[in-house]
């Protein structure tokens, strides 16, 4: 986490929560994103971002930890971030 702080620090980064990302026809809704240096226009994001947190549930445990880690993977996002609430 210490080494993205300090680049988002130099950089003009934003964290979004629960926006649009749309990557190559690939519709998705990260929990939280950090994007930097881009402006945002409209309600999505079209281009790769720093990082992608999902924040698991039940419901969706199943679908972050296969589905979208594949996804996000295969879309070149360089770190993704599985967080459990109940897991400390």
């Amino acid at each position: 986490m210490l080494n993205y702080a300090q680049h988002c620090d130099k950089k003009n980064c934003n964290v979004i929560f629960e926006f649009d990302l749309l990557l190559e026809h690939n519709y998705l809704v990260p929990d939280l994103m950090i994007a930097c240096e881009d402006k945002f226009e409209g309600n999505r994001y079209e281009k790769v971002p720093q990082i992608v947190v999902e924040i698991i549930s039940p419901s969706s445990a199943s679908r972050d930890y296969l589905v979208k880690r594949n996804k996000y993977e295969q879309l070149g996002i360089p770190e993704y971030w599985i967080v459990s609430p109940e897991e400390q």
